[in-house]
């Protein structure tokens, strides 16, 4: 397992940690906001000025809560760094419990829902064998949680899991439920296995089903979970890796070189009240399923029902009763990947935004820790900043029309002196650099704090490499924020509108998407930004070289999320977005590139061979199918004999997908349907001699 130099925070005073970072943002947003004012015109409309250094205070401090975060993750790892040249060199202590406690039994979660066979199952094998090969694999059991509503792709996973259990083989270890109604979704999908079985394990372990974490990793954290009794809930960083797409490879290298900043920041002033960010964490089970039954809010969706960004408000539900929450960020070996495009990127963010602007209720609720409203309202800010931030921009330019276009009064009715204009370049240039340094010296001192370390380098592609790729990541970042910023804007007015998102699978893999949806999904950023600089070079001229930056990347948007979304053009910048998982990979990463490429193999070689046909002609799919539908609550009635007839005349296919999922929802009928298959077509013997499962 690998661990970051980050110290522990044992002893530490929380309220102090708390009052230093927040004296630290209300001071530099005062300070600004007071720079501001002298900037704005003293006789100019008085409810222009107000909203504008209302939204400036606001926006300010949303930025400085950012930088002090990540300045003080710098100034953690740097006590670090020096404490560790000052300590002599030891090897690792071995992971041992005291006396004869072995570590408590731990379910290990994978939710999926009409995902990737190969890569799920892939990564599924991978996990397993890291934590068998720790040696303590009697403790962890895995359930793959599947809330899949393509039938094609439900009985892919019942196959697969049937031969991931053979190879292993671990059919003892690995367990496959379908629900046959995703309600609720993926929170729904969690506390159906904690009705079922949750309280068999004293803790569980979230994955994503594009998530990896290493063995070693997840003992340690059942280990820190049996050493703490009052924690609730311990949340590793999750690197992002495996990124093919020029969009996957900036954010993953962005996420290796600056995360670690931001997140052992976050641990030093959040310290037990931090939050949980919905995979890769573990959690104890018998408080959980006691204090985090979500609610349903009232109303109607957006706004009303399932809360869809569950996890902060778990985490907060949590603390409320009395247990800790807590970071790691001393821990590796924990991955996610990203969305492969601006537009996969952009639907992601659809759903969390409206899931985040639904916290506008449970932060309200009664009870709720100071901290855990905290969180709340980051994640809200996340997507309320872009259309503050737009509405800022417009009014701002707008008074700077005004004023341009408007005479001084030298002398007044009440003054027989002259009122000289008074010039405030040097305070707004002041603004202006104070903004920019908010912005991207913690991306200096990250670069700064990498190249100084020569091993950690060296896993980057060595200093200049590093140094030309976070030039070339600030660049495609700056072009990218305006773009995200009207996705945001527009997302937030929808939520608004009361237009829903629902629930719909996520997009993980490379391919892009056609020129023609790129181009519609696109046109009123493209049209928005021409027409935005149109206006201001014919209204403000001297304005355009200041937008310039935010207008860029909307005017060319089209090409930005083309050239984002090129696997060709990932792979050339392979060498300049290298990160460590790559030119070291883990023996974790490394078991699942194998894994998956396996698995792909079979899966090209089995193309065209559909799971549903091998579920009428193959006994042995038939029977796995049917098995596991017994021991299904909610299954559906038997469906009406014709329509078993004509699937077994005719084949699964020939049906909707509604009839399909009536149909495959029976065991009996998914017999019935195999019989009458077989008694058409006597000569029809599967062929048993191919292990397509693989």
């Amino acid at each position: 397992m690998v661990r970051n130099r980050v110290p522990a925070a044992g002893g530490a005073n929380p309220a102090l940690r708390r009052i230093v970072f927040g004296s630290l943002v209300l001071a530099s947003s005062t300070v600004a906001t007071l720079v501001l004012w002298q900037v704005l015109e003293p006789g100019g409309i008085v409810w222009i000025n107000a909203v504008l250094l209302t939204l400036f205070a606001l926006l300010f401090t949303w930025i400085c809560v950012s930088f002090w975060t990540v300045m003080i993750g710098y100034g953690v790892l740097l006590a670090a760094r020096l404490g560790a040249r000052s300590r002599p060199s030891v090897p690792m202590e071995p992971m041992e419990w005291a006396g004869s406690h072995s570590p408590s039994r731990t379910a290990l979660l994978v939710p999926i829902f009409n995902e990737d066979i190969a890569a799920v199952f892939a990564r599924i094998e991978a996990v397993y064998r890291s934590f068998r090969d720790t040696g303590s694999g009697d403790t962890f059991d895995v359930f793959i949680l599947s809330d899949t509503i393509d039938p094609e792709i439900w009985v892919q996973e019942e196959i697969a899991w049937l031969a991931l259990c053979r190879k292993l083989p671990a059919s003892s270890r690995i367990f496959y439920r379908h629900r046959p109604r995703n309600t609720e979704f993926k929170s729904g999908n969690i506390a159906d296995f904690c009705r079922r079985w949750g309280r068999r394990y004293r803790y569980m372990i979230v994955l994503d089903a594009d998530s990896l974490m290493s063995g070693a990793t997840m003992v340690e954290l059942v280990r820190r979970m049996d050493g703490n009794p009052r924690c609730g809930l311990i949340q590793t960083f999750p690197v992002p890796i495996r990124g093919r797409t020029l969009l996957a490879r900036m954010q993953q290298f962005a996420a290796n070189l600056y995360g670690p900043a931001h997140v052992a920041g976050a641990a030093f002033w959040q310290l037990g009240e931090g939050n949980y960010w919905g995979h890769n964490a573990i959690i104890r089970v018998a408080p959980f399923m006691q204090h985090c039954g979500l609610p349903r809010l009232p109303g109607r969706r957006p706004f009303g029902g399932q809360i869809l960004s569950h996890d902060f408000v778990e985490a907060a539900l949590l603390v409320r009763a009395g247990w800790e929450v807590t970071l790691a960020p001393d821990l590796g070996e924990s991955y996610e990947e990203v969305p492969p495009t601006l537009l996969a990127n952009a639907q992601r963010d659809r759903r969390w935004c409206q899931g985040n602007l639904q916290h506008l209720r449970p932060l309200l609720a009664h009870g709720l820790r100071p901290m855990s409203r905290l969180h709340l309202i980051t994640g809200i800010m996340t997507y309320v900043a872009s259309p503050l931030w737009l509405i800022f921009i417009v009014i701002s330019t707008a008074d700077l029309w005004r004023r341009t276009n408007s005479e001084h009064v030298y002398f007044t009715e009440s003054s027989f002196f002259p009122l000289w204009p008074i010039s405030h370049a040097m305070e707004a240039q002041l603004l202006l650099g104070a903004t920019l340094a908010i912005l991207f010296l913690p991306k200096l001192i990250g670069l700064l704090f990498l190249v100084t370390d020569g091993d950690r380098v060296a896993r980057f592609g060595g200093r200049v490499a590093a140094s030309v790729g976070a030039l070339a990541e600030t660049t495609l970042s700056a072009l990218v924020a305006p773009v995200l910023m009207a996705f945001h804007t527009r997302f937030v007015i929808l939520t608004l509108l009361g237009r829903d998102t629902g629930w719909i699978p996520q997009q993980r893999g490379r391919t892009r998407a056609p020129l023609l949806v790129v181009v519609r999904a696109h046109a009123e950023h493209v049209v928005g930004g021409l027409g935005a600089a149109i206006a201001a070079n014919y209204f403000v001229p001297e304005s355009l070289f200041w937008l310039s930056p935010v207008l860029a990347g909307p005017i060319l948007a089209v090409p930005l999320s083309l050239a984002l979304s090129s696997s060709v053009l990932g792979q050339a910048a392979g060498r300049l977005f290298l990160v460590p998982s790559e030119s070291r990979p883990s023996p974790l990463v490394r078991m699942f590139e194998a894994a998956l490429k396996d698995k792909t193999a079979a899966q090209e070689s089995a193309e065209g061979d559909r799971a549903l046909d091998r579920l009428l002609v193959d006994p042995h799919v038939n029977a796995l199918h049917a098995t596991l539908l017994s021991g299904t609550a909610g299954t559906v009635t038997r469906p009406r004999g014709s329509l078993v007839r004509r699937a077994a005349r005719h084949g699964i296919s020939s049906l909707s997908t509604a009839e399909q999922w009536e149909a495959l929802s029976d065991a009996g009928s998914v017999m019935w349907m195999h019989a009458l298959r077989q008694r058409a077509r006597p000569s029809a013997r599967p062929d048993l001699g191919r292990n397509r499962g693989e």
